[in-house]
């Protein structure tokens, strides 16, 4: 279960283990705007926090690969 939103902050222990929301973090998800630095940062910065990422529906448009980085995703 998830506490965001309203709940957010009421929880810590909870909070720390929200999913990072990909267009909060600068995604569009229209199709049209180039995605991919964008969502390259939030799938590091998900990494980093060590939280799910939350895709929201839409179409991310990348120009080129994206996905875990570094040595954390090995």
């Amino acid at each position: 279960m998830s506490f965001t939103g309203k709940f957010a902050g009421l929880f810590p222990l909870f909070d720390v283990y929200a999913p990072l929301n990909a267009k909060k973090l600068g995604c569009t998800g229209n199709g049209t705007t180039d995605d991919t630095v964008a969502l390259q940062a939030a799938i590091d910065a998900a990494i980093a926090q060590v939280r799910p990422l939350y895709l929201p529906a839409g179409t991310y448009l990348t120009t080129a690969p994206v996905g875990p980085t570094g040595t954390m995703a090995q």
